[in-house]
C-alpha cells in the first residue's frame, strides 16, 4: 500500500487481537471499522505504554489516575469511541484529528501515513515508528519540503474562521480579565505570524470589542485602545492606516499612556520594547529559540501591584508549549512547570468535595446561605455567626488550620483556570465563596498567618468590572461664584477620592448636593475604621516605615468590607459602586487622615 491509496485504506494499530506472540496490526478498508467495534484492552495499553511518542504521556496519564490502569483504559475507550461515532467509523476520525487526540489535557498517537509500502503485516514491524515518528516535523528538512510547511502553516494562521473564533476568546479574556490585573491597569500584546493576520485581528477584534463594551459593566474599557504594528512592504498598506492615521511613534504613546489596551504585532514589538503593565501575552505564531524567550519578556516586568503576567498560546497543536520550554531550559537553564488545566480542575473537585464533607460546613453553612440570601437578615445576626466561627477556630485549631489550607488551595485553583476553561459554575456560587471568605478572614484574625492568602488574591483580582450608574443627560451644573461668574476653577475637596466621584457622576442634575451627600457617607465610614478592632494595628503601619503599601491596603481592605456587610439601603449601595474599585483612593485620604493627626 502507497501513500496514494492512502484515502481508502487505513493501518490500525492495537484494534484487533493479539495471538500472544506481540501486537498485530491489520490493513483494512476505510468503513469497515465503526464506533461499536471491540477494542483490545491489552494492545491499547501495550500500543501506548511502549509506543517511544507515547511513554511520557501515558507515564504522565497513569499519575493522574493514582496508577488504577484498569479505570484509565475504560474511560479512554468510551472517550475514544464517542469520538468515533461523531466521524461515524475509525478510519474518518483517526484522518480529521491528524491520527492524534487529547485525553485529559496529554497528547497521544494513534496513527500517522507512511512513506514507505507495506507487504501485509511482515513489514510492519519495520515502519511503525516511520508511521509515528520520535521528531515530529520529521519531513520537512528539505527546503522544498520546508515550503510545503511554510504553505499549510499560513493557510492556518490567515484562516477567517479561525481569526474569529480566537478573535471572540481574545475580547471575553480582555474584559473579564486582562484589563482588571494591576488594580484595573492591566494590558495585552497579540503576536501574530503574518500582516495580513494581523490586519484581520485588528478588524475582528475591532468588531467583537465594540459589541462587549455596550454592557453596562464593561463601558468603562470602551476607550481602551486596539492598536496594530508592522512593517508594511510595497505590497501591504502601512499600519498607520489602521491608527486613525498616527505613525507608530504616537500608537505606542498612546497605548502607554492609556490605562488599558491591547497592541497586535508581527515581529517589530517582539524586542525592545518596554511597558511594565502588559499583563498578558496572546500568541497566534509559533516561537522557538531566543525569539521565545525575548518574546515572553515583553510581559515579564515588574510593575507596582503587577502580581503576575500570562501567556495564552493559540499556535497550532499548541507547539509553543515545547518550544517555551526547550527554549528556557537550553538558554536560561530554567525547568518550565507544566500548567494543566484539566488537571487543576480535577483538583478543584476533590477540594469541593472536602470542604463540603468538613464538620464546619455541615454545621454553619446553611444558617449563612439564608442570611447571604435575605438582603434584609439583621446585621446582628451575621455577628453572632462571625462569633460562632471565631469560637470554632479557637476550639478546633488543627481542624481549623487545615480547613484553612484547603480553604487557600481551592481559591488558587479557582483564580488559575477561571475564564481559562469552562467549568461547573457550583464551584462559583456566590454565597459558598463568600462562606469561605468569611472563615478565612476570620481565622487570619485570630492566627496573622505570613503566608500569601490565595483567597483575598482572588477577591482583589475580582475588583476592577463597576457597573456603570445610569446617569440622566442633563448638562453639569457649575455652582456660581459669589459674584455670580464662573471662573472655572476646579473644587478643592477634603477627600481626593471625591474629585474621581464628581468625574463619574458629572451629568447628575445637582452634583453639589450628591458630593455633600457622598463625603458624609465618608465621614461615616472612617469613623467605623476608627472603631474597628484592628483600627490600632493599622494606624501603627500607616504611621511606620517598615510596612509595604500592599500590607496596608489589605488590612483596609478588610475593614471596608466587613463595614459593607453591616450597611443597607440606597445609598450604601451607591456607595459600594462607586467605591469597590477605588478602595485605594479611600485608603490614601484616611492615610493622610491620620499622618495629619498629630
Amino acid at each position: 500500500m502507497n501513500e496514494l491509496h492512502l484515502q481508502d485504506k487505513f493501518l490500525i494499530p492495537f484494534f484487533t487481537a493479539t495471538d500472544g506472540s506481540g501486537l498485530s496490526y491489520t490493513e483494512i478498508k476505510a468503513n469497515t471499522i465503526d464506533a461499536n467495534s471491540l477494542m483490545c484492552e491489552s494492545d491499547l495499553i501495550e500500543f501506548l505504554s511502549t509506543c517511544r511518542v507515547n511513554q511520557s504521556n501515558y507515564k504522565k496519564l497513569l499519575k493522574k489516575f493514582k496508577n488504577k490502569e484498569d479505570i484509565l483504559i475504560k474511560e479512554l475507550i468510551e472517550f475514544l469511541q464517542s469520538k468515533i461515532k461523531d466521524f461515524r467509523n475509525m478510519a474518518l476520525f483517526l484522518n480529521h484529528n491528524n491520527s492524534s487526540f487529547t485525553f485529559e489535557g496529554l497528547k497521544f498517537y494513534l496513527f500517522s501515513r507512511s512513506d514507505s509500502q507495506t507487504n501485509g503485516d511482515e513489514d510492519f514491524e519495520e515502519n511503525i515508528f516511520s508511521v509515528v515518528p520520535d521528531n515530529e516535523l520529521e519531513g520537512f528538512e528539505k527546503k522544498d519540503e520546508e515550503k510545503q510547511y511554510s504553505i499549510k502553516k499560513k493557510k492556518i494562521y490567515e484562516n477567517p474562521e479561525r481569526i474569529d473564533a480566537v478573535s471572540k476568546h481574545i475580547v471575553n479574556n480582555l474584559v473579564q480579565v486582562v484589563y482588571r490585573q494591576i488594580r484595573g491597569n492591566g494590558k495585552a500584546m497579540l503576536a501574530t505570524t503574518s500582516i495580513k493576520a494581523a490586519q484581520m485581528y485588528k478588524q475582528k477584534i475591532e468588531y467583537y470589542f465594540k459589541k462587549k463594551v455596550k454592557a453596562d459593566k464593561y463601558k468603562n474599557y470602551e476607550d481602551a485602545p486596539i492598536c496594530v504594528i508592522y512593517s508594511g512592504g510595497q505590497e501591504q498598506s502601512k499600519s498607520n492606516t489602521l491608527n486613525d492615521g498616527l505613525n507608530e511613534a504616537k500608537v505606542l504613546q498612546k497605548f502607554v499612556s492609556q490605562k488599558n489596551g491591547i497592541i497586535i504585532v508581527v515581529d517589530k514589538l517582539q524586542t525592545g520594547f518596554d511597558e511594565p503593565k502588559l499583563h498578558t501575552l496572546f500568541l497566534d505564531k509559533e516561537i522557538r529559540g531566543i525569539s521565545a524567550i525575548q518574546t515572553i519578556s515583553r510581559v515579564n516586568r515588574t510593575a507596582k501591584y503587577k502580581k503576575d503576567c500570562k501567556i495564552v498560546d493559540f499556535s497550532y497543536k499548541n507547539v509553543n508549549n515545547f518550544n517555551i520550554k526547550e527554549a528556557y531550559e537550553h538558554f536560561s537553564d530554567v525547568v518550565v512547570s507544566d500548567f494543566d488545566p484539566l488537571g487543576e480542575l480535577k483538583l478543584l473537585e476533590l477540594f469541593y468535595d472536602d470542604l463540603k464533607n468538613s464538620t464546619f460546613y455541615k454545621e454553619y453553612y446553611n444558617h449563612f446561605l439564608k442570611l447571604c440570601n435575605d438582603k434584609t437578615s439583621d446585621p446582628e445576626e451575621f455577628m453572632d455567626l462571625e462569633n460562632s466561627f471565631e469560637k470554632y477556630i479557637n476550639t478546633h485549631p488543627s481542624k481549623s488550620k487545615e480547613l484553612k489550607q484547603k480553604i487557600n488551595k481551592y481559591f488558587r485553583i479557582l483564580g488559575l483556570i477561571e475564564y481559562i476553561i469552562e467549568f461547573d459554575t457550583k464551584y462559583l456560587e456566590e454565597c459558598l465563596l463568600k462562606f469561605f471568605k468569611k472563615y478565612n478572614d476570620i481565622y487570619n484574625a485570630i492566627n496573622k498567618p505570613d503566608d500569601i492568602d490565595e483567597v483575598n488574591i482572588y477577591f482583589d483580582d475580582q475588583i476592577g468590572i463597576v457597573e456603570v450608574s445610569k446617569i440622566k443627560e442633563i448638562k453639569t451644573h457649575t455652582p456660581p461664584t459669589s459674584g455670580g461668574e464662573s471662573t472655572g476653577d476646579t473644587k478643592t475637596y477634603k477627600y481626593k477620592i471625591l474629585e474621581i466621584i464628581e468625574k463619574r457622576n458629572e451629568e447628575e442634575a445637582d452634583i453639589g448636593k450628591l458630593i455633600e451627600e457622598f463625603e458624609n457617607l465618608i465621614k461615616v465610614f472612617f469613623e467605623y475604621v476608627e472603631s474597628h478592632n484592628d483600627f490600632n494595628n493599622l494606624k501603627a503601619k500607616m504611621k511606620g516605615t517598615q510596612f509595604s503599601e500592599d500590607e496596608i491596603y489589605n488590612d483596609f481592605v478588610k475593614i471596608y468590607n466587613s463595614f459593607l456587610r453591616r450597611k443597607k439601603g440606597e445609598e450604601w449601595d451607591f456607595f459600594k459602586k462607586n467605591t469597590k474599585d477605588l478602595v485605594e483612593k479611600l485608603c490614601d485620604d484616611f492615610n493622610t487622615l491620620i499622618l495629619e493627626d498629630k
